[in-house]
């Protein structure tokens, strides 16, 4: 399993940090690779452009621990879990994001991903967009 990890500050405090991230219909405005963004019966399900081809992951909290935590898993698509920290800082938060995939096509797939920087590049730009949206509001 692959995983990624990228740690960023906003200055805004954790609980509208936390309150930015729980909801993921937000995902689609921030990250370039997400196309539509659905909340059904106690899941999410994520349409996003992949390398080759569109695909859809189901996800669902495994964990939500107010202004602090937001955890969550695949239960249809690609294998992947994730969590989302958010640690106060005065007037910032600092926010911890870590995602565990398994690329399609394993070690193949991992290294097509890579060199085209999928999706880690693309989920560090989509980070920081979240961040100044988040600043400016």
């Amino acid at each position: 399993m692959a995983t990624i990890r990228y740690m960023l500050s906003v200055s805004a405090p954790a609980e509208r940090a936390f309150k930015a991230w729980a909801d993921f219909r937000g995902l689609e405005k921030h990250f370039a690779f997400a196309q539509n963004v659905e909340h059904k019966e106690g899941h999410w399900e994520i349409e996003y452009k992949g390398i080759f081809r569109a695909s859809k992951v189901v996800l669902q909290h495994t964990e939500i621990i107010d202004s602090r935590l937001v955890a969550f898993k695949s239960c249809e698509g690609v294998p992947l879990a994730g969590s989302v920290a958010f640690d106060a800082a005065g007037a910032k938060t600092y926010v911890t994001f870590v995602l565990s995939f398994d690329p399609p096509a394993n070690r193949i797939g991992d290294i097509v991903s890579e060199a085209f920087g999928f999706p880690g590049i693309q989920l560090e730009e989509g980070l920081k967009k979240w961040a100044e949206a988040l600043e400016k509001s």
